[in-house]
């Protein structure tokens, strides 16, 4: 079984809107045997660094058995113990006007062990 895990960094200077929070991106992931899932993240002025459920957040049950793809943004890297087992939508503190760096932490399991 591989893991993956993904830092992403988020530079804003005004983007777009979309989902329930002020900025919404999505977050297509796939790998080479079919699997695959959609993450959205980005800001909005009620969220926090943990578990939002007013942004549609939630955490998520433990990671599947190998062999079945999954993709979420947990926090173990990152220092944010309060995603939990991770989560499947990651927003934080912010807004339209907002100017500056987000870091994301994904984990990210392959379906077979493909590649992505």
């Amino acid at each position: 079984m591989k893991n993956y895990i993904l830092l992403f960094f988020l530079f804003l200077a005004g983007a777009g809107h979309g989902q329930n929070a002020a900025v919404a991106f999505p977050l297509v992931l796939s790998d080479a045997a079919g699997g695959g899932d959609t993450l959205w993240f980005g800001l909005d002025r009620s969220a926090t660094d943990g578990i939002d459920q007013n942004l549609g957040e939630e955490e998520l049950p433990p990671l599947p058995p190998s062999g079945v793809f999954d993709a979420r943004f947990i926090g173990d890297d990152i220092d944010l113990p309060k995603l939990g087992l991770g989560s499947y939508r990651d927003f934080r503190n912010g807004d339209e006007k907002f100017s500056g760096v987000v870091l994301h932490e994904i984990r990210l399991q392959t379906r077979n062990n493909s590649k992505l």
